[in-house]
């Protein structure tokens, strides 16, 4: 058993950081998404002019 918890301690060390990095970038991203949506109705519906989002951008360069 002292054998297992050996092994184990070391992992659960770097299960934790991988964690604390996965939440942090989780936390990035999703901070970004909430920014550049708010952007985006601000340019919208503040300024009657929408920002050209990447879809936008791809129809119109090949269907258009």
């Amino acid at each position: 058993m002292r054998l297992l918890t050996r092994l184990v301690r070391p992992l659960s060390r770097i299960n934790e950081q991988l964690l604390r990095a996965g939440r942090a970038v989780g936390i990035l991203a999703i901070g970004l998404m909430v920014v550049v949506t708010i952007v985006q109705v601000i340019a919208r519906y503040g300024f009657n002019s929408a920002l050209a989002s990447p879809d936008e951008a791809r129809g119109s360069a090949c269907c258009g």
